[in-house]
């Protein structure tokens, strides 16, 4: 899955930069937000992330990252919801 390849190596490269490291490594679940892992700052590389594989400008009235896009799983999730709703093929 390439989307999930993206997004992990934005993922470690996020932690590397802010300089943490969870604990039992990086894995699907792995809690980015509620754990404290992600700065304010790389919830908004997050926020741009998101939009760019989306293919769409997110409505900030929409989307609370902190219930969306705590794992990778959630924001792979996301991603492919919106992506769907976005095409049309999705009510």
């Amino acid at each position: 899955m390439r989307a999930r390849e993206e997004l992990a190596q934005f993922v470690k490269t996020t932690l590397h930069d802010l300089g943490v490291s969870p604990e039992g490594g990086l894995t699907d679940d792995t809690s980015l937000l509620r754990s404290g892992l992600f700065d304010s700052m790389a919830v908004l590389n997050l926020v741009a992330w998101v939009e760019a594989h989306v293919g769409t400008p997110l409505d900030p009235m929409q989307v609370d990252p902190l219930s969306h896009w705590d794992t990778m799983r959630d924001i792979l999730n996301f991603c492919g919801q919106s992506a769907t709703t976005s095409s049309g093929t999705r009510s």
